[in-house]
């Protein structure tokens, strides 16, 4: 999500083109233009920019035309992990080791 000032407060609006993120929005489409792959989230589309993330760019000359491509299903999530007292260690030691794992 992207936010802009308006008056004052902030509301959402999209990213502008030229900016860097480290990261692609969670839902996205590759769209494969003049042979390069685009990334799609909501309308918004990113380029690769090597070593430094993706960046904001203008949707492609075809982008209407472009056909998505589906993506690798995402990883399932690790269960987390189960916790036993040791020793007779009491219930806030198991819970300190356990906020200490977390961390």
């Amino acid at each position: 999500m992207w936010f802009r000032p308006l008056g004052g407060r902030f509301v959402v609006s999209v990213p502008p083109v030229g900016i860097i993120v480290p990261m692609l929005p969670s839902a996205y489409a590759t769209v494969w233009s003049g042979g390069a792959p685009y990334y799609d989230a909501n309308g918004v589309y990113y380029a690769q920019s090597p070593g430094q993330g993706y960046v904001v760019v203008a949707p492609p000359p075809d982008a209407a035309a472009a056909q998505p491509v589906a993506a690798a299903p995402a990883p399932k999530a690790m269960p987390d992990p189960i916790l036993y007292p040791r020793n007779g260690q009491s219930a806030a030691q198991t819970e300190a080791d356990r906020q200490d794992c977390n961390r």
